[in-house]
Parts: structure tokens; C-alpha cells; sequence
């Protein structure tokens, strides 16, 4: 949302079929970039760097939900 309260451009082009995939992609990197930085292609090994950097976005109140869970779960190649 837009801060009156209107559905962002990044919103109406998802709502495109056609788009909605390079769309989402484009929103995952933005969001999401920084835990590239800490390894191309992050392994279990760097799983609690993973979940530090969602802990530093979303606090430390956050371990096992809002940090914990994206931390757990982001896709990690075996080590």
C-alpha cells in the first residue's frame, strides 16, 4: 500500500497473470537480497546467519515466529 493507502504499481502488475511470476521474483529479491550477500548459494551450515539477518529486521522478540520461521524454511542447498 501506498502511504494513502492505494494499492502499489508493484501490486496492480502482479495482478497480471502474464507478469505475475517475474513480478514476485523481482519483489523476493528486493526483499530478500541481503541474505545473498551472505553466501550465493547458502547451505544448512548458514542457516543461523540466515535467521540472525531476519532476526535483525524483525527483532529479537521475533525467534521462532516472524524471524525463526523465514530463517528455518529459506531454501538452503545440503552441505
Amino acid at each position: 500500500m501506498t502511504p494513502d493507502g492505494k494499492p502499489t504499481q508493484r501490486y496492480n502488475d502482479y495482478r497480471d497473470h502474464s507478469r505475475s511470476q517475474i513480478v514476485l521474483g523481482d519483489a523476493l529479491r528486493d526483499a530478500y537480497g541481503d541474505i545473498f550477500l551472505i553466501k550465493e548459494h547458502p547451505a544448512a551450515a548458514d542457516r543461523s546467519s540466515i535467521t540472525g539477518k531476519f532476526k535483525s529486521f524483525c527483532g529479537e522478540w521475533s525467534v521462532g515466529t516472524a524471524a525463526g520461521t523465514p530463517g528455518e524454511t529459506f531454501p538452503v542447498h545440503p552441505s
